[in-house]
């Protein structure tokens, strides 16, 4: 587990380290408001999240999901462009692999005459894409082309994947795409017992 060291150099109380980077924020948040009323009692302070004033140096994120909820993050005012960015940069990816899937799905029904191909929705570890054809299921789940931990299968894809596709003998594949959105190029391949290991997280 990684643990975060306060970075406040004058002695103060409190822990030292923390276990997150919110906590860890909280506690500068915190430090710098007791701070700031002990140079001047009158200053006023910003109410924000429960038990923490919040300085003018500190701000909640109000960015909107998709799923119409705010992000709702405490954050140094001076990280806000480099959080924004981090926002825009997940939206953008997210558009990216919606397109990816619709994009796979098209050309499994191009090169599957007679087949019935079908995004399988949210569901926990299923693969994105499912097709069925002469009474034989095959699913695939689509990634992009990297070196990261995103061109690999979560923990529960491959929990599920191993469970309901490979001890059945079902065909499964991981598809990985590159390119521009308007025309990705993709690599199919197929797993079984012996190389899925390679396409989970260390």
């Amino acid at each position: 587990m990684r643990v975060y060291r306060c970075t406040i150099r004058t002695p103060h109380s409190g822990p030292k380290t923390f276990k997150s980077k919110v906590k860890l924020k909280r506690h500068i948040a915190a430090y710098k408001a007791a701070l700031a009323r002990k140079k001047n009692p009158k200053q006023k302070t910003m109410k924000g999240s429960g038990k923490l004033s919040l300085e003018l140096n500190v701000y909640r994120c109000k960015w909107l999901k998709k799923n119409g909820k705010q992000c709702g993050k405490l954050e140094l005012t001076s990280n806000r462009k480099k959080h924004d960015n981090q926002h825009k940069g997940a939206e953008k990816a997210s558009g990216k692999n919606i397109d990816s899937e619709r994009q796979y799905a098209e050309k499994l029904r191009g090169e599957n005459h007679n087949s019935v191909v079908f995004h399988t929705g949210k569901e926990i570890g299923v693969p994105d894409i499912v097709m069925y054809k002469n009474e034989k299921l095959s699913f695939y789940e689509i990634k992009p082309t990297g070196k990261g931990n995103e061109s690999l299968l979560k923990v529960s894809q491959a929990e599920w994947i191993k469970k309901n596709c490979l001890s059945q003998k079902i065909d499964v594949y991981l598809v990985r795409y590159k390119g521009r959105t308007n025309k990705f190029i993709f690599t199919k391949i197929k797993l079984n017992k012996n190389n899925i290991g390679r396409y989970e997280p260390s």
